[in-house]
Formats: structure tokens, sequence, C-alpha cells
């Protein structure tokens, strides 16, 4: 288990919330601990923004490269920590 330290990292917690509200990467790699193979990718990172901008995407890509992981996982919980209101999320 990690703690609260080692996640901040001696940054200021309100920085640090603050950073994980806006940017994604951040996010998914200091919040959830995704350093493995490079962490976050800049193509992971189009489809983040693909979604942003559109109701409805589809992702097509090669297996292995963390579609599930990605979008079934860090951004809805990453839509979830930005939002102040209760919200569902339905993964098909």
């Amino acid at each position: 288990m990690i703690t609260e330290e080692e996640i901040l990292r001696g940054m200021n917690r309100t920085k640090f919330d603050m950073l994980c509200r806006y940017d994604f990467k951040f996010f998914c790699e200091r919040l959830l601990g995704m350093n493995e193979m490079g962490g976050i990718h800049d193509f992971q990172l189009e489809w983040v923004d693909l979604a942003e901008r559109n109701r409805n995407s589809v992702i097509k890509a090669p297996s292995g490269s963390s579609k599930t992981e990605i979008m079934g996982v860090c951004y809805p919980l990453w839509v979830m920590y930005r939002e102040d209101r209760k919200l569902e999320i339905l993964l098909v």
C-alpha cells in the first residue's frame, strides 16, 4: 500500500488536487501509480481528448495498447474525481 506522503512527494495537497483535476497524465501517473511501460503515452492522451470533445467515440487500436485500462478504468475515475456532484457511469 502506498502512503499519502509517497503520493504527494512533498507537494502541497491543494496544488496536487488541482493538478489531478486538470491533468489526466498527472492523475494517472501520480495518484493511480501508472508508471509501468513509460506511464501514459501521447496516443492515450489523444483518446482522452477525443472522449472529452465527443459524446460518443470509437477507439480502434491493437490489443495491448491499454484501451480498457485507460478508457474503462482511468478515464471514468478521473471524470468522477473532477465532478462535484454524484455521477453514474455505465460501461458497455
